[in-house]
Parts: C-alpha cells; structure tokens; sequence
C-alpha cells in the first residue's frame, strides 16, 4: 500500500488532543427540565405546559426512556441520577442567589424555554417587550409579587459538568456560525454578512478535500474484509464506533466498564455497543481511524483559521459588539444567570454566575482593542490588550466523529 504520499500532509495531527465538549441533547434536556421541576417546589403544576410549551414532563419521560434504549437501564439510570444531582444543586444554587437579591420566596412558575418563542411567550406575550431571539435563557422563573408590584423574572442559563472547578462550555452555533444559510444570524449575532460567506465556501472546499485523502487511504485498509465506507454521516458514524469496537477488543470493553463501575465515567462510551468489524486485522482497523481523526484535526484547524480571518478584519468597535450580542448573549431583559451544575456523584455543587450587558472588560476593550490568538489546532481566543483579560474562547469541534458529522463552534470563557 502506498499511504506515505498522502500521510505526509497530516503528521503531527494524530496526536494533537481533542477538546471534550460535555452535553449530548438528551442529558442536556434532563438536566434543564429536572432544574425547572425543582425550582417549581417539585410540583409540575406550577411547570408551564400546553401550547407553545409542549409537555415537558413526557419530554424529559420520553429522554429517560431514550437514554434507556441507548445505554441500557443500568447505564441509564447512572447518566439520569447525574444530571438530576446535579439540576437539583444548580436550583439551590438559583434560590440562594434570587434570595440574596431581593427576589420574593415564592414561585408562580417556571417555564422551560427550549425554543427563543417560549421566552418571549412567557415573559410578554403581548409582544411590547421584545426579548431577543438570541437570549441564552434555557428557563424562566417567574416569581410571586404582590398585586402592586411589578412582574419579577429571573431567567437561568444552564450548563452541567462532572468538573469540580473551571470553566466550561456555555453555548454553540450548531454549525452556522460562519455562514448562516437561513440569513438569520447576520453580524453582530453571526458573521455570514462580514466575510463569513466566503470563508464558509473555503471550508466546505477544505472538508471535502480531506475526506478525499481519507477515502484514498481507509478504501485500501478495508480491502481485505470488504468493507465499504459508508456514505452518509449516519453510517460513517456508525463506521467509526466500529472500528473502535474493533481494536479495543475484550480487553477494551472490559476497562471502560471498569472505569464505571469505579465511578470515573457515567456510562460506557457508545462504542463499546457496536459490533466489531470481522476480517478486519485490528492494527488496520486503528490506522483507518487515525485516518479519519487526523484529517478531522487538520480541517478544524483550517476551520478556525479561517474564523480567525474574519474576526480579524472587524473594527474594535465590531468586535466589542460581536462579542457581547453574538457570543456571550448579553440581553437586558430578563435579568439571566448562568449557573453551572458540577460532579458525578454527590454532594452535587453549583456555581452561579451573572450575564451582565455591562461587563468589566469594556472600559479595557474601549481604550485599547483586542487580541485574538490561536491556541491548539481549534482554538481561537478574544482578550483585552490591556489587562489581557480572556474574554471568550471560540473552539471548532466535530458535533461527534470526523466526517460523521458537522463541526460545531463552541463558546467557553
């Protein structure tokens, strides 16, 4: 086989570490949902449902149920007693903050706001106050006040981590953050107007690019078991727990349960559920994976550096505003925390946070402009020039598999 030629390009990519994003959307729907019923004193009553907010009591049954049929009932219960410790830490966390501000004790609801339409439903359906669509809010609490007194709302954005300490992710575009097809992301919120259009055209270029190499290389490593590949994401995706499946062996299977059993993971990686590739010698098998996760490294570092071009290109002024509407979602009604549940087994803590329109940074950022630098093979960072004060951090990361799916830019500060 002559691989060399077309490996050449990729060496130093097979090593480079891959940023971990938490949160698949059924344990993100989990966790939020659990969040909101606590907050509502545990009684669903008080949980707005019906119309244009869905039932959210059978939506978080029916992600249970999900999780269930994806992981086992055993591994299902370990991932749902997680995210559930840690909503019920996060609705502490919420209360205690409401109460240190001034908020009343009692809740008249709580509304999930999975969809902006939601938010605005629920905290002015009359429309005389608009709320941004872009609003980072995933609930909305709305407190008791006396007749006299002016509606009290606290909106929640949440995140959930087994990290103890640190920061994590707090938002992503789903893929639309260069170019928005739909054109309903144009600058600040999005970068589709600004040069994003043709940055997202050389991407998909450079993405179509690599999977060719890919494809060269991985059809000559299957030969031998016949095995095409697989030509929707679906199946490459399906493809690529294989071949993990398949290197990883008994042994492999057996650590990773391990590591649950020890409490270090949740659930086993979805992997350890496919179906070995048979025929397929297993060192051939990780080769082809390489193959893939390397071409993967290389296009999301061209993914950010093509980011890094169009930001770069934005006045300070441009920056400033990019940053606080499209990145960090900063909106003056309702008034929003972020409050980030922690751990992976109790005590679950929390951490709240405030999303203030009038950060610290801006005095700074009005002065003396920006930084933006590139770390790792998908990073790109924006900071003061003065007091060098990370602001937010942009990260290019495939929603799940090279190939087998898009990349997603995710925010962190």
């Amino acid at each position: 086989m002559h691989m060399k030629p077309i490996m050449e390009d990729w060496r130093g990519y097979l090593t480079e570490a891959e940023i971990i994003v938490e949160g698949a959307t059924d344990q993100i729907d989990i966790n939020e949902i659990w969040t909101a019923y606590i907050l509502a004193d545990q009684d669903w009553g008080k949980v707005k449902s019906g119309g244009a907010f869905g039932d959210p009591k059978a939506h978080l049954e029916a992600r249970e149920q999900e999780l269930v049929i994806g992981m086992g009932r055993e591994g299902a219960a370990a991932v749902i007693r997680i995210q559930k410790g840690r909503a019920e830490a996060a609705a502490a966390a919420t209360k205690s903050w409401a109460s240190s501000k001034g908020f009343p004790s009692q809740v008249e609801f709580v509304v999930w706001t999975a969809r902006p339409d939601k938010l605005q439903q629920a905290y002015d359906p009359t429309g005389a106050q608009q709320i941004s669509t872009n609003n980072p809010a995933d609930i909305l609490i709305k407190f008791q006040t006396a007749a006299d007194d002016a509606d009290s709302f606290l909106a929640v954005s949440l995140k959930s981590t087994k990290l103890s300490t640190g920061t994590v992710a707090f938002g992503n575009f789903g893929g639309n953050y260069v170019y928005d097809i739909k054109g309903s992301r144009d600058f600040p919120l999005g970068l589709s107007d600004v040069g994003g259009a043709r940055a997202a055209a050389y991407i998909k270029q450079n993405e179509k690019e690599n999977y060719d190499k890919i494809i060269a290389i991985v059809a000559q490593l299957l030969e031998s078991g016949g095995y095409p590949i697989p030509k929707t994401k679906t199946g490459r995706n399906k493809f690529l727990k294989q071949l993990k499946r398949t290197y990883s062996g008994e042994e492999g299977v057996a650590a990773e349960l391990e590591k649950v059993k020890l409490g270090e993971k949740a659930a086993p990686a979805s992997w350890t559920q496919a179906e070995p590739l048979l025929d397929l010698p297993p060192g051939w098998a990780q080769l082809a994976e390489g193959v893939f996760k390397a071409a993967g490294y290389k296009h999301t570092e061209f993914y950010r550096d093509r980011v890094y071009d169009v930001l770069s290109n934005l006045s300070d002024k441009q920056l400033q505003e990019h940053v606080l509407l499209g990145l960090l979602r900063t909106d003056a009604l309702p008034l929003t925390i972020i409050v980030t549940g922690r751990g992976n087994k109790a005590p679950f803590t929390a951490n709240v946070e405030e999303n203030t329109s009038n950060p610290s940074w801006l005095t700074d950022a009005a002065a003396n402009g920006f930084t933006i630098t590139k770390s790792g093979n998908n990073i790109l960072s924006i900071a003061t020039k003065g007091n060098k004060q990370r602001i937010v951090s942009v990260r290019m990361k495939w929603m799940s598999r090279p190939f087998a799916s898009s990349v997603k830019p995710t925010l962190a500060k």
